[in-house]
C-alpha cells in the first residue's frame, strides 16, 4: 500500500475503502442471517425449547449494551496521542481479534450442536459458545464502524453509510427470498461460508485501507467527553432499534403473493432509494431530512396500529422501506456529528448500545407477555420513532445553545 495518501479534506470520498468496509458489513449480516435461521434448530438438539433462543438473545443484546461503548471507546484511545502515521494501523489489532475469534466461534458452534454423545453438563457448552461469540462480534463492530469518519469527509458520511446500508439491506433480501435454500446448506456449511466471508472481508478492508488519512489532522489533540451528547446518540440508537424490531414483527407472515412476503418487499423498497437517500441527506440536511423520515414511520405505523389489515398495508410497506433508507443512512452521520473527531468509535459505540438496548427490551416483552400482535408491535414501533424523534430535536436544541456559546 502507498504512504502518500493526501490527508482527507471535508466533500471528499475514498471509495475502495468505503467499499472494503461495506463488503464487512455485508459479511456481518449474513452471519447474523444464519445464526438466526439456525439458533432455534441447533438448541433443539440438546432439547433446549425454543424459549431458548429469546433468553439467549436477550444475554446476547446485554452484553452488546455494555462491550460496544467500551471497545469503541478503547478503539479511540490510540487517537488522542502517539505518532500520527500510526493512528489509522491502530484500531486493526482489535478488529482482527474480534474477527479471527467471531469466526472460529461460528464455526464451533455448528460443529459442537451437530457432534453427538453429548449429554447434559455438556450440553450448555453450545449456549456457551453462542454467548462468547456475541463477545467477539461486539469486540470489533464499533471499531470498523468508526472507520467510516476517516473514509469520508463530514458532508460525505450520509453518501458514505447508505453504501455500508446497501450492501447490508442486499444481504437480507437474499436471506427474505432464501431461507429454505439457507437450511438446506446445512449449520455446517451455512456457519462456514459465513465465517469465511467475514475473514475475506477483514483481509480485504486491510488491503484497501489508506496508511495515512486526515487523522494526521487529529494529531494529539484532546477534547472533553461529551456525556449529553453521547446520552442522546444512544437514546436515538434505542428507538430505531426499537422500531426496526417491531416492523419486523408487524410486517412478518404477511404476503404480497405466494413466495414475495412483504418483509422482502420492505427490503426492496431499501435497496431501491438507499443511495438515493445518502444523496438526499447531504442536500437537504441530516437532521430535517432525519426528523421527516422518522416522522413518516411514526405516522404510517400508528394507522397499521389503528387500521390492522388495511388494503393500503402494501402501500405502507413501500413508504416504511423508503423512510427506512433515509433513517439508516443517517444513522452514523448522527452518532459521529455528536461527539469530537477523536471520539467516533465511543459515538459508534452508544448508538450500537442503543440498539442493543431496544433488542433486549423487545426479547423481554415476547418472553413475559408473548409475541405481539402486529397491531402492538406497531405500537411499540411508533414509540420508538418517538424516542428517536426526541433525540434528534434534543440534539438541535443542543447545536443552538452550542451556537450561542460560540459567539
Amino acid at each position: 500500500m502507498s504512504s502518500n495518501v493526501a490527508p482527507l479534506k471535508d466533500g471528499i470520498l475514498r471509495w475502495q475503502p468505503l467499499l472494503g468496509l461495506a463488503t464487512l458489513q455485508a459479511a456481518i449480516t449474513l452471519l447474523w442471517v444464519v445464526y438466526n435461521a439456525y439458533l432455534v434448530q441447533l438448541l433443539g438438539r440438546f432439547g433446549f425449547p425454543p424459549i431458548w433462543a429469546i433468553y439467549l438473545l436477550v444475554i446476547e443484546s446485554l452484553v452488546s449494551v455494555f462491550l460496544e461503548p467500551i471497545m469503541g471507546g478503547l478503539s479511540d484511545r490510540p487517537h488522542s496521542s502517539g505518532p500520527a502515521q500510526r493512528q489509522l494501523l491502530d484500531r486493526f489489532p482489535m478488529i482482527a481479534i474480534g474477527v479471527f475469534f467471531t469466526a472460529i466461534f461460528s464455526l464451533a458452534i455448528p460443529l459442537v450442536a451437530m457432534g453427538s454423545g453429548l449429554q447434559t453438563v455438556a450440553a450448555w457448552i453450545l449456549p456457551c459458545l453462542i454467548v462468547a461469540w456475541a463477545f467477539c462480534m461486539s469486540i470489533f463492530q464499533s471499531p470498523a464502524m468508526a472507520l467510516i469518519g476517516q473514509y469520508a469527509g463530514e458532508t460525505r458520511l450520509p453518501q458514505a453509510t447508505s453504501v455500508l446500508m446497501l450492501f447490508s439491506v442486499v444481504v437480507r433480501v437474499f436471506s427474505a427470498s432464501a431461507t429454505e435454500f439457507i437450511l438446506r446448506l446445512g449449520p455446517i456449511v451455512a456457519f462456514g461460508l459465513a465465517s469465511g466471508s467475514l475473514l475475506v472481508a477483514l483481509f480485504l478492508l486491510r488491503w484497501l485501507h489508506p496508511t495515512s488519512s486526515h487523522a494526521d489532522q487529529m494529531g494529539q489533540t484532546t477534547s472533553h467527553l461529551p456525556i449529553a451528547r453521547l446520552a442522546l446518540v444512544f437514546f436515538v440508537g434505542c428507538g430505531i432499534g426499537l422500531t426496526g424490531r417491531s416492523i419486523g414483527a408487524t410486517l412478518g407472515g404477511k404476503f404480497l403473493m405466494p413466495g414475495v412476503s412483504l418483509m422482502l418487499v420492505w427490503f426492496l423498497a431499501q435497496t431501491a432509494v438507499m443511495i438515493p437517500a445518502g444523496w438526499g441527506l447531504e442536500r437537504w440536511g441530516l437532521k430535517r431530512v432525519l426528523l421527516g423520515s422518522l416522522g413518516l414511520v411514526g405516522l404510517v405505523l400508528v394507522t397499521i396500529a389503528r387500521h390492522g389489515d388495511s388494503p393500503w398495508l402494501v402501500v405502507f410497506t413501500l413508504m416504511l422501506g423508503v423512510a427506512q433508507s433515509f433513517i439508516l443512512s443517517g444513522t452514523f452521520p448522527f452518532a459521529l456529528n455528536q461527539v469530537p473527531e477523536n471520539r467516533s468509535g465511543l459515538g459508534i459505540g452508544m448508538y450500537f448500545s442503543g440498539a442493543a438496548t431496544a433488542g433486549a427490551l423487545f426479547g423481554l416483552v415476547v418472553q413475559f407477555m408473548g409475541k405481539p400482535s402486529p397491531q402492538q408491535a406497531a405500537w411499540l414501533g411508533a414509540l420508538g420513532m418517538g424516542m428517536a424523534i426526541a433525540g434528534v430535536v434534543a440534539s438541535l436544541r443542543g447545536d443552538r445553545s452550542a451556537k450561542v456559546m460560540a459567539e
